[in-house]
């Protein structure tokens, strides 16, 4: 929730982060002269893609910086370059100082709103960028986590890919709202969730050195898909149980209920997310027949009949990777 500490931390040791443009509001105009449109703004101390806006000239800026700022406590915003790239997130646990990289996932964006940012429908592990992330970042990425006295716990890393390499925008020191602790207990055996509760319950995550257990080299392959729903009263959803029964499906979530309302509010933002299912498979053609056959059976409509879901991630993204 401190946006701006966590990019001054990177660029102290040398990891890429966004560009930013420094300057006060009310807006000077020696400072708007500066700027190279399209930016993003965003508060430094909120999440859930709340507050953020993409402007695409200074009549924009005028308009949702306010916006923006009423999303902010301490009413301050990121004014950063708006990247259009790939993105992936970077995941490590912490156990007694020692911190160990989990995995990496590639970060499927999609359905950009008016001036809201795109939005995940799906995650695919390991990301193709893995093994130059572990090669170029990971060494720095640990020795800044140790250095700065961090004991226990989990940290996510969102980055975008701009020529192969990553560049920071943002952490938590948490576990994800999209809950990859799934994932990385069917790849490598350890469960993010059950260390944070064990060290709840005992003040250590563990009874095992977990750096021994983790295995970035997954042999298989994973998925997260994230079925996003327009706003509206929520008459039916289909699907859901025929999707547990499907081989090498791990789980299905629901984020709403029949009855529920999503609102116009919740437009740009991760409370648009419905559906969570999460999966495996052997190879990269196995895994997008399972998502085929996942998105063919969920469905969901309104209270009017309307389909209420937006356009789900396109599969055959894995086979071809794209991104290299």
């Amino acid at each position: 929730t401190k946006k701006q500490r966590f990019k001054s931390l990177c660029q102290q040791y040398d990891i890429p982060t966004v560009k930013e443009y420094q300057f006060e509001y009310p807006f000077r105009e020696h400072d708007l002269d500066k700027l190279e449109y399209p930016i993003l703004i965003k508060p430094v101390d909120n999440s859930g893609a709340r507050g953020i806006y993409i402007c695409h000239d200074q009549e924009e800026l005028y308009k949702y910086y306010p916006l923006s700022l009423s999303f902010s406590k301490s009413k301050q915003i990121l004014v950063e370059k708006y990247m259009h790239a790939k993105e992936a997130t970077i995941h490590y646990l912490i156990q007694d100082g020692k911190v160990i990289f989990c995995t990496m996932g590639d970060r499927h964006m999609k359905n950009k709103q008016g001036s809201k940012v795109p939005l995940p429908v799906a995650y695919t592990y390991p990301s193709v960028y893995q093994a130059r992330y572990l090669e170029k970042l990971d060494t720095k990425v640990c020795r800044m986590f140790e250095t700065i006295g961090i004991k226990n716990g989990t940290i996510f890393i969102q980055s975008f890919i701009e020529h192969g390499e990553c560049i920071f925008y943002e952490m938590g020191y948490r576990l994800t709202g999209s809950l990859e602790y799934k994932m990385i207990n069917q790849m490598n055996k350890v469960n993010p969730l059950e260390t944070l509760i064990h060290f709840a319950l005992t003040g250590k995550m563990s009874d095992q050195d977990l750096s021994k257990k983790m295995d970035p080299n997954y042999h298989g392959y994973g998925f997260n898909l994230t079925f996003l729903a327009k706003p509206g009263k929520i008459k039916t959803i289909i699907g859901v149980n025929e999707v547990r029964k499907l081989v090498n499906v791990l789980d299905v979530v629901e984020c709403y209920q029949i009855y529920d309302e999503i609102p116009i509010s919740a437009v740009g933002t991760l409370k648009q997310v419905i559906i969570r299912a999460f999966g495996h498979a052997k190879t990269k053609d196995e895994m997008m027949i399972l998502i085929n056959k996942i998105q063919a059976l969920i469905r969901v409509y309104d209270d009017k009949g309307n389909d209420m879901l937006l356009p789900v991630f396109d599969a055959s993204e894995i086979k071809e990777d794209l991104y290299e």
